[in-house]
Formats: structure tokens, sequence, C-alpha cells
């Protein structure tokens, strides 16, 4: 692909996972030829995942439409967004100041048809190339019921706010290198299904 910032064309890399600039240069006998100029980043889009405006994009009438008759949701958009960098690894995630949560967030899944107005309610993150531990923010999610996290990079113990999830019923984890347990309150929810590698209950 081919972004542009201020008129300069860039070429992504995806065995370098970076981006190159494309420049003109010379031969030396007053040939232009194009050469290619590491980048460390990648030039930001407009509209794109930005967490200093995280906050305000959830309250702003775009990313949740008629937000004061949603509050549920505009809190799951907040909760979403507190995530941070490690759900937005290798671009797959794409969350943005521009996009509707309704229909647009990759992964995200938001119910329409409760009496107590739109909730998110799956989050299905398969093969997403996430790293690091999964985060605690999760637990705010309190209308969520599926939670596919399956074949990713994921490292750590299962964080004890997720049994705050109280409707949660289906839980998968299977392709992390997690370690430690299943937190008590998980183990002994005989509606929640839990998929792992091998993680017993504590």
């Amino acid at each position: 692909t081919f972004p542009y910032l201020n008129r300069t064309p860039y070429l992504f890399s995806l065995s370098h996972q970076s981006y190159f600039e494309i420049v003109s240069k010379t031969d030396g006998s007053d040939l232009k030829v194009l050469a290619l100029r590491g980048e460390k980043q990648k030039p930001r889009e407009s509209g794109a995942w930005d967490p200093s405006r995280q906050q305000e994009a959830c309250s702003q009438g775009k990313v949740v439409p008629d937000t004061k008759e949603h509050p549920g949701l505009v809190q799951d958009c907040k909760s979403l967004l507190r995530l941070g960098h490690g759900f937005a690894s290798y671009g797959k995630v794409f969350w943005g100041r521009e996009r509707s949560i309704m229909a647009e967030w990759r992964g995200v899944t938001v119910d329409q048809s409760s009496n107590s107005g739109p909730r998110v309610t799956g989050l299905l993150m398969e093969d997403y190339g996430l790293t690091g531990p999964i985060p605690p923010e999760l637990g705010r999610l309190e209308n969520l019921r599926v939670l596919n996290l399956r074949n990713n990079r994921l490292e750590g113990s299962i964080p004890a706010e997720l049994e705050n999830l109280r409707n949660l019923a289906l839980l998968d984890l299977r392709g992390n290198p997690l370690t430690g347990c299943i937190p008590g309150e998980f183990a002994d929810n005989r509606k929640l299904e839990i998929l792992s590698d091998g993680l017993v209950p504590c």
C-alpha cells in the first residue's frame, strides 16, 4: 500500500514490519532512479486510532451515535480504547475516531436488541498477533458474552478482573503461552465454557 504524508509516498515492507520512503536520486549520469529510505514509524493516517484522544472519541457522535441515548455503549467504547497499544498490535485492530463501533470496529460485536440499549457483547480477536498480558480492562465490558483471544502471543495469567464478566459464556484462550491458573469464580461458573491449553482451576 502507499499511504501519503505531505505528498511523500511510502512503501510498507511485510518482512521488516516497517515503512520505507520512496525518494528520487541520481545514478551519477543524471538519470533519476528510485531509492528506498527506511522509516521507523508509519505515517499517521487521518482518523487512525489515537490514544491521546481515546476518551473524547466515544462521546462525539461518530463512534457512538446518539450518545445521550446510549450511555452504556459509550462506556464500552471507552473501555475498549483503554486497552491501549496491546490490542493495536501490527495494525490488525483499527478502532478509529472516524468509524462507528456499531459495525466498523474489527472484532467487536454490538448487540442492538437489548432493552437497555446497544452494548458490546463479543470480542473476536483470533489470530490478531496480540502480545503481552491479557488487559485487566476487559473486565469493564460487563455485557460481554464471548471473548475469543485464540492463537495470539498473550502471556502471563488470567487477570482477576475478568471475574467481573458475569454474562460471559465463552472464553477461548487456546494457542497462547499463558501461565498460572483459572480464577476460582471462573472455574465454578457452570454457564461459562473455558477453552485453554491445560490451565487448571486455582
